[in-house]
């Protein structure tokens, strides 16, 4: 065998294993983006129930507020 046929050989199989993990590659790149995606829409539900969470204690806060106040203001009165 010649040095050039050799060469070619090995060329071959060295573009066939750059073609298989290309393809390795785009597929982990893949799984790791929905992954990624799957973790903020996670991350977002979370903090979306948190604000809300959030939300109704500092209404509830604020009605008891109101009420507090009206009380100390009718004790002022008498």
């Amino acid at each position: 065998m010649s040095l050039m046929v050799i060469l070619a050989i090995l060329s071959l199989f060295v573009g066939i294993a750059s073609i298989v993990l290309a393809i390795v590659s785009m597929k982990s790149a893949s799984s790791s983006e929905r992954r990624s995606q799957e973790n903020f829409e996670k991350t977002q539900k979370m903090m979306n129930e948190i604000y809300d969470k959030t939300k109704d204690l500092l209404h509830e806060i604020d009605v008891k507020s109101s009420s507090i106040s009206g009380m100390v203001e009718k004790n002022k009165l008498n």
